[in-house]
């Protein structure tokens, strides 16, 4: 569960704190980082004049999928610690949220702490993840703050599972 140093930062900077695993998560920049360096290197090596054409050019895909790899893990990285905020409309109550949870997703574990206002859940494995936390709290103006990001330290990205569940979850809730 949450603590409640961290429920407060969460309810102030809509973010989950940093923590040890949060900076060793960077160094997933390093694969990306390393593609770029390699194309520079095949770019460089052309300046050669008995090397072929074909290796500038594998140079810049390189370069270029390496930066597009940093852009999407530099994004799903922030996504990841960033809570989305949902207004409410219908009133909905922490048992009622409970309810949408259990039987729309697969839910493998669910804690409730009716005092701060918050649920989280662990959904199961699937395809896509090795399972999600998704974690709701209500604010005080009737809106929630929505989370869903991979479980443990292990998988620092997801291939777009945690987005869905967001997007998912908002769509039952409005």
């Amino acid at each position: 569960m949450i603590s409640e140093e961290q429920l407060h930062y969460i309810k102030s900077s809509h973010k989950w704190p940093k923590r040890f695993f949060s900076q060793a998560d960077n160094f997933i920049y390093l694969f990306p980082l390393f593609l770029i360096f390699v194309g520079i290197l095949l770019i460089i090596l052309k300046l050669k004049p008995d090397m072929p054409l074909s290796i500038v050019v594998q140079g810049w895909m390189l370069i270029v999928f390496g930066i597009l790899l940093w852009y999407f893990t530099a994004k799903r990285m922030k996504q990841r610690r960033c809570f989305d905020v949902l207004h409410l409309v219908h009133g909905y109550r922490l048992d009622d949220i409970e309810n949408v949870l259990m039987d729309n997703f697969h839910i493998a574990h669910l804690e409730t702490d009716p005092e701060n206002q918050l649920i989280t859940a662990l959904t199961q494995c699937s395809l896509l993840s090795w399972g999600e936390q998704i974690t709701l709290i209500f604010l005080e103006e009737g809106d929630i703050l929505i989370n869903s990001r991979p479980i443990g330290n292990v998988q620092p990205v997801t291939i777009v599972k945690d987005r869905l569940n967001i997007k998912r979850l908002k769509a039952l809730l409005t």
